[in-house]
């Protein structure tokens, strides 16, 4: 649920769902490089920012 201001946007309080990945590479049962990505823009649609707004292309 969207409840603080994340990024300046106040919030909407709406439930929302945030789908991404972790990547772990391990060497000797220790992480040494982590990565992550999450899906952001589809976050935004959900509580309805549209963060293409006012671009030309």
């Amino acid at each position: 649920m969207h409840t603080g201001v994340w990024q300046g946007i106040e919030p909407t309080g709406s439930d929302i769902q945030l789908h991404g990945i972790n990547i772990d590479r391990v060497e000797a049962r220790l992480i040494v490089e982590h990565w992550c990505e999450a899906d952001t823009v589809g976050m935004l649609y959900q509580i309805g920012v549209d963060p293409f707004a006012g671009r030309t292309h």
